[in-house]
């Protein structure tokens, strides 16, 4: 491109923001912002927990060591805002003389991804070297953890956010050695800055929306990491609305929302995700479509349906565009046959079955067995595409219930993105070769 072109670019003026006025809806929208940290009049619902977190953590202020913490519960539900919340408070509230750390990760690959991460974010450098330690000797980054936490007498705090990440290689049918290996060392290394004369110290705080995790940590990490979990349940609508009500009072112009937009919003979100974090997107997304409308106020109808409808599918849509080919048949086997009660997994079975033979076109060898199957279904309910609760048969063993919580509509638009993404699962393919 010439710079005429780029000229010519930079003069053009689609009226693309001519009406950005100052808006009848929005006084401070970022107040609607899920990644934001609210303040202490904002965050209401969860002030057990934070508490619960806090003592934890407090002889930290007198030069101890903190109790090491597991939080469990559904996305959504305050996990993170929570720690972050106290731990922040926790760092004003230290000694100023304290040399207090807190290293917050939630991309977690694998042990030595990890280290390496946290080797950068410490400086943990070796004898004369002049950069962080970036090598495969993994027990090395623990030796240089412990020194570095002594000679620069640090009480570090690490929270690893989606701490599952870490045991994800069980689904591969590999140990679950990575999560295990790394929380033990750290523990050793927690051990041994209690058993020395240093003023220094480590805490461990891990966080994970699958139930299943502190399960999967080996006895001795288990034993020595502390058995008290603090689990997060799920918010009511009432609660919801509470949330909503707090955050509506300073994001929102006077008047333009009544309670009963915000109950309806509540209500909404507490039947499907009971998510704060999809309540306040979707209070926001329901904002957003009045001011595109120009209206002056918000109402259930005009604006809170329709936003629920559009984040909701657009929601699924992105989570099943990377599902594998046998996930999306299972979904479509769900979905297609779904008249508004409770599927078991031996009828989904039955259908993909059905829908492997003749729509694509396998053979008995290539369909997954009905396990493989109760995985995916597993998979997609901790995704929130379904909703698959495991129930007892007595002596005919356990099994998933599974429902769908979307409206008629995207399950429309859900299985029309599938008959367009995957031929074979149309109406009118039969037996039609697989995309």
């Amino acid at each position: 491109m010439g710079e005429d072109s780029k000229t010519e670019l930079k003069q053009e003026d689609f009226g693309l923001f001519q009406d950005n006025n100052d808006s009848k809806i929005f006084a401070d929208i970022d107040i609607l912002d899920p990644d934001r940290i609210p303040g202490p009049d904002e965050f209401v619902e969860r002030k057990e927990e934070m508490q619960t977190i806090a003592s934890g953590l407090r002889h930290m202020i007198n030069g101890n060591s903190g109790r090491n913490m597991m939080i469990t519960g559904d996305t959504g539900l305050g996990k993170t805002m929570c720690a972050r919340i106290t731990v922040n408070e926790l760092s004003r509230n230290m000694d100023e003389h304290q040399n207090f750390r807190h290293e917050y990760f939630n991309d977690l690959e694998s042990e030595r991804d990890t280290l390496q991460k946290l080797s950068r974010a410490l400086e943990l450098v070796p004898e004369k070297k002049t950069e962080p330690y970036q090598g495969t000797n993994l027990s090395f980054y623990y030796d240089l953890l412990v020194e570095k936490l002594k000679q620069e007498e640090i009480y570090l705090v690490i929270t690893f956010d989606e701490v599952d990440r870490l045991m994800s290689n069980k689904k591969e049918g590999k140990p679950a050695s990575h999560g295990n290996s790394m929380l033990k060392q750290l523990l050793e290394v927690r051990k041994k800055l209690k058993n020395s004369d240093a003023e220094a110290g480590l805490t461990l705080i891990c966080i994970t929306n699958d139930s299943s995790v502190p399960g999967d940590l080996s006895s001795k990490v288990k034993d020595r990491f502390g058995r008290e979990g603090l689990h997060f349940s799920s918010y009511n609508a009432l609660q919801l609305r509470n949330i909503l009500e707090k955050r509506a009072e300073k994001a929102f112009q006077p008047g333009v929302v009544d309670s009963g937009a915000i109950f309806a919003t509540a209500s909404l979100v507490a039947r499907d995700s009971a998510s704060a974090r999809r309540a306040i997107e979707l209070l926001r997304k329901a904002g957003e479509l009045a001011d595109e409308n120009g209206d002056g106020e918000i109402r259930k109808e005009d604006h809170v349906d329709p936003a629920h409808e559009a984040l909701e599918t657009n929601e699924i849509l992105e989570a099943i565009k990377s599902l594998p080919k046998h996930n999306k048949i299972t979904l479509y086997a769900i979905i297609a046959n779904y008249s508004g009660g409770k599927l078991a997994t031996g009828d989904v079975y039955e259908n993909y079955k059905e829908i492997c033979r003749k729509r694509a076109d396998l053979s008995e060898s290539e369909m997954l067995s009905q396990r493989s199957i109760s995985e995916h279904i597993k998979k997609m309910d901790m995704q929130g595409i379904i909703q698959a609760k495991t129930v007892s048969k007595g002596r005919y063993g356990r099994t998933r219930e599974i429902t769908i919580n979307f409206s008629e509509s995207t399950r429309q638009d859900l299985m029309e993105h599938l008959h367009e993404e995957n031929l074979y699962l149309a109406p009118d393919s039969m037996a039609a070769e697989p995309t």
